[in-house]
């Protein structure tokens, strides 16, 4: 799924008019000196995989449909001088309610085709 990359700033500019909610698959607590609001973020994510069980951590944000990515780079403090990137995902916080209450409302109708049925309704019409 293609994502609209856009900066940081922009994301918590988004997420502070309440526009959208960000999501990070990076536990927080594997990684020193993680800015502020990653873990309510990973808590986000969390959240999301108890909602939809059936669906694997790897593909929960496609299947959601994030809309927006970013992502944060964060040195370690020590002498090695390594580098870890957090990336962070949002959706559109009306698109998600919207898409919850096709759920509960029964908007998806899945059609299963099949051949000996469609095939016996033909005959029985003639």
């Amino acid at each position: 799924m293609r994502r609209k990359h856009i900066s940081l700033f922009e994301l918590a500019l988004l997420e502070a008019q309440g526009y959208i909610t960000i999501y990070c698959m990076l536990d927080p607590s594997t990684v020193p000196n993680v800015p502020g609001k990653i873990p309510e973020y990973y808590t986000n994510f969390q959240n999301l995989l108890l909602k939809y069980p059936r669906i694997p951590c790897d593909r929960i944000l496609d299947f959601i449909g994030c809309e927006y990515a970013s992502d944060i780079e964060v040195r370690s403090r020590d002498d090695s001088g390594a580098i870890t990137w957090i990336l962070l995902y949002a959706k559109d916080k009306l698109k998600l309610q919207d898409r919850e209450r096709a759920e509960l409302s029964g908007r998806y109708v899945y059609v299963l085709p099949m051949k000996h049925i469609l095939t016996y309704a033909r005959s029985v019409r003639r």
